[in-house]
């Protein structure tokens, strides 16, 4: 059975570290989801939105997504097929993990795997995130993105489920 566990990620990924951070992400992942809280799009969202669009695989209104969960309201979850075009947009749009924030960008940047599972989640707002990850996927990531800073969160190892896909899809 693999075996995942929760890092979460001590320092805020930014440049070289964030662009490798997603070059990683896209070998591992088949889904990417952003969230737009607010109905008013800024300029500069409604660009990226643009940017993005070859990539929307689905939208949805969801109550909660990794790291997230709404009272009584509804968000728009925005869901993009993982390809070395996508990462790029999210490199050029951004060039930080916590810059996925409105009003200027969609928010909590989240990537998974093709089972559903959760690779990496954000919570931007809140200047926090986190993967899970198998020991050797933590291996991989300190040889390809030494300047990554991770501490294993010890009360949260996920055994073979771990989080599942936005609003409940998967296990």
């Amino acid at each position: 059975m693999t075996r995942f566990m929760r890092y979460t990620i001590d320092i805020e990924p930014q440049d070289d570290v964030y662009r490798g951070l997603l070059s990683l992400g896209s070998a591992k992942c088949s889904m990417a989801t952003l969230v737009l809280r607010d109905q008013h799009r800024s300029s500069n969202q409604t660009r990226i939105l643009h940017l993005l669009d070859p990539f929307l695989r689905e939208v949805r209104f969801v109550e909660e997504w990794p790291g997230t969960q709404l009272i009584g309201h509804k968000a728009e979850l925005r869901e993009y097929l993982v390809t070395s075009k996508l990462v790029e947009v999210l490199s050029n749009v951004a060039d930080r993990l916590y810059a996925w924030q409105e009003p200027d960008h969609p928010e909590d940047l989240c990537l998974f795997r093709s089972s559903g599972q959760v690779w990496l989640a954000s919570i931007s707002h809140e200047q926090d995130a986190y993967l899970l990850i198998t020991n050797e996927e933590v291996v991989e990531l300190r040889e390809k993105v030494p300047l990554l800073r991770l501490s294993r969160d010890e009360d949260n190892e996920c055994g073979n489920l771990g989080h599942s896909t936005p609003a409940g899809r998967g296990t």
